[in-house]
Parts: structure tokens; C-alpha cells; sequence
């Protein structure tokens, strides 16, 4: 059952995402009206009401946020974690300098929803393992930088 919280995030959401092994799937809105989701794996939360990303800059996402920046971002872990947070995006850096590939993008959290259900337990999120060393690096550096952001 669905629960609407205010912010801040979830002391059990921030565990989460500080494991860097979460991958939320994020909400836009197309330049057509239509919604688009991407998984995105790199995220931090900075604090209690704030996430940051890095988000590919030639994906539709990056796009869309330039048009409309409200996003949704879904999210679900070991222990039953299950949140949909709802914000307004910021572009923060069109290159991050970890890789000129991705851009950081902020999302003021406006609004935590809790989507727990009665009949079913998470017990784990989407599991990934990175292709290279060298992909490896790549994330490991880019969340490097997200941390250092003030």
C-alpha cells in the first residue's frame, strides 16, 4: 500500500543509496508528452532532501529534463525498500569532469512516497555487475565526484 511521506528521504532510502549499488528508475517527460524511464546507477544523496546523478548526455533523459524538470525516480532494496521520489531536476554541470559523457544533474526532493505493499517483500533491488575494470573505474570515479559536490 502506497503511503505519501513528506521529505526528507527515508533514513532506510539514504542506507540504500549509499551502498552505491542502487539503480532507480528515473521518470521524464518527452518533448511529445510521453513519459520515459532509464535505470540510472549512479546516485548519491548529498542529504536528506537532495539527490545527485550522473546521467548520460546524449540520452533522452538529459533532454528531457532540459524541457521539463520534473522527475520521478524509483527505488528498490534489500530489507524492503520501496520509494518513489518525486523533485524538480537541475543540470548542475553539462560535463562532469570525471567524464565528459555524463552530466550532473541535482533533483530537490519535493515529495517521498513510500510503495511498500502488504502481500510482498523486497529483497533485493536490480542487481548489476559492471562489463570491464575499466567500467568499474568509470562509476567508481564518477561517484567520487558527485561526493566531493557541496
Amino acid at each position: 500500500m502506497s503511503q505519501s511521506l513528506d521529505p526528507p528521504l527515508p533514513e532506510s532510502l539514504v542506507h540504500l543509496i549509499k551502498t552505491k549499488t542502487a539503480t532507480c528508475t528515473l521518470a521524464t517527460v518527452g518533448e511529445d508528452g510521453r513519459p520515459n524511464t532509464a535505470p540510472i546507477h549512479i546516485v548519491t544523496a548529498p542529504n536528506e532532501r537532495t539527490l545527485l546523478m550522473g546521467i548520460g548526455r546524449i540520452h533522452d533523459t538529459l533532454r528531457n529534463i532540459r524541457m521539463n524538470p520534473w522527475v520521478s525516480a524509483s527505488f528498490m532494496g534489500e530489507g524492503d525498500v520501496a520509494f518513489s521520489v518525486k523533485g524538480r531536476a537541475t543540470i548542475t554541470a553539462d560535463r562532469m569532469a570525471s567524464s565528459e559523457a555524463l552530466a550532473m544533474v541535482a533533483i530537490e526532493v519535493t515529495e517521498v512516497k513510500s510503495d511498500t505493499a502488504p502481500s510482498v517483500l523486497v529483497e533485493q533491488g536490480v542487481k548489476i555487475r559492471y562489463r570491464s575494470d575499466r567500467a568499474a573505474a568509470f562509476v567508481t570515479n564518477a561517484f567520487r565526484e558527485l561526493e566531493q559536490k557541496p
